[in-house]
């Protein structure tokens, strides 16, 4: 007989490599989906929380529209003291554009969130 076929420890060895990256590659794949769901179900619940806060920043942001144009008429008062008038104003529309800022701020999150769900559920 002649010995011209391949040695039983490279037989072995191509075979546990094989069934090593078979399995391994099996791991992947589930560890994938695994963190696809995670990542879904994060994104989306997170995003369902945004959503309602919206709704929260919205309403302060017309209540600081609202106390705004008060401070522009003093609430309807007289005017007793120019300098606390104006510091009344400056601090109302301060108010204002900070709560635009923090509503802007926050639907950029939501829609960065929304981006990134598109992303995991393909």
């Amino acid at each position: 007989m002649s010995n011209t076929s391949t040695p039983v420890t490279e037989v072995v060895s191509d075979f546990i490599s094989l069934c090593i990256a078979s399995i391994k590659g099996d791991d992947a794949k589930a560890t994938s989906i695994k963190i696809q769901k995670r990542a879904r179900a994060a994104l989306r619940s997170q995003i369902s929380i945004k959503e309602a806060t919206t709704l929260e920043l919205e309403d302060s942001m017309e209540e600081a529209g609202e106390a705004s144009a008060a401070a522009l008429i003093n609430n309807g008062q007289k005017i007793a003291n120019n300098d606390q008038y104006l510091r009344n104003l400056i601090a109302a529309d301060a108010k204002l554009k900070a709560t635009k800022e923090s509503l802007k701020k926050h639907v950029e999150v939501i829609d960065f969130l929304k981006a990134q769900l598109a992303l995991v559920s393909k």
